[in-house]
C-alpha cells in the first residue's frame, strides 16, 4: 500500500478585520488593506438643520439623514472614493429655516462598485437603504426634536437632525454624516 503525506504550507497569519470610520473628508481615496477579501461600506447622509422659532411659534425639528449599506468583494490596494455629508446649519431667528443636511457618497476608485448615496433618498445599498427619520412638531415653547440618529450595522449611527428653537431662538445644527470602511 501506498501511503499519502500531506502537508500544509502556511501563507502567514490570518488577515485581521480592519474598521475605518470617517466624520469628514470630500473626494478622498480610500486603500483597502493588503490581505483582505470583503469591505462591508455603512454611509449615513448629515442630518437637517432645525428651524427656527418666530416669535410666537417654536421650530420643527430636522430631519436625520438618510443610510445605506453594501457588501463587496475587493483585493488589497484596490481603492474606493468617498464623500461625508456635512450637518445641515440651523434656521437663523426669527422664521428661518434649517439646511439640508450633505450627501454622503461611495463610489468607485480601482475598485468597482454600484455608487452609494446618502442623501434625502438612500440609494445603491446592496443590503439596506433606510430613508431619514422625520424630526418632531414643536411642543408648547419647546422647538420639536430633531430626527433621530439611523442606527445602522454593529449599532454606528450618525446624522442625527437638528433640533428646532423656541419661540425666539434660532434651530440647532444637524450632525454630521459618517462613512464606515470595514474590510475582512
Amino acid at each position: 500500500m501506498q501511503q499519502m503525506l500531506a502537508c500544509a504550507v502556511e501563507t502567514g497569519a490570518p488577515f485581521s478585520p480592519i474598521l475605518r470610520d470617517y466624520t469628514s473628508g470630500t473626494g478622498v481615496t480610500e486603500t483597502a488593506p493588503i490581505g483582505c477579501s470583503q469591505v462591508r461600506i455603512c454611509v449615513w447622509a448629515g442630518g437637517n438643520g432645525g428651524n427656527a422659532g418666530d416669535g410666537i411659534l417654536s421650530g420643527e425639528g430636522g430631519d436625520s439623514g438618510s443610510y445605506c449599506e453594501s457588501v463587496y468583494s475587493i483585493a488589497g490596494g484596490q481603492t474606493l472614493v468617498y464623500t461625508v455629508g456635512t450637518g445641515g446649519a440651523g434656521g437663523t431667528y426669527p422664521a428661518g429655516v434649517g439646511s439640508a443636511g450633505g450627501t454622503s457618497t461611495v463610489a468607485s476608485g480601482t475598485a468597482t462598485i454600484t455608487t452609494m448615496s446618502a442623501a434625502a433618498s438612500p440609494s445603491g445599498g446592496n443590503v439596506a437603504n433606510v430613508y431619514s427619520n422625520a424630526g418632531g412638531f414643536p411642543v408648547g415653547l419647546e422647538g420639536g426634536a430633531g430626527g433621530a440618529a439611523i442606527v445602522g450595522w454593529s449599532g454606528y449611527s450618525a446624522g442625527a437632525g437638528g433640533a428646532g428653537g423656541a419661540r425666539f431662538m434660532s434651530g440647532n445644527a444637524g450632525g454630521s454624516g459618517r462613512v464606515i470602511f470595514y474590510y475582512t
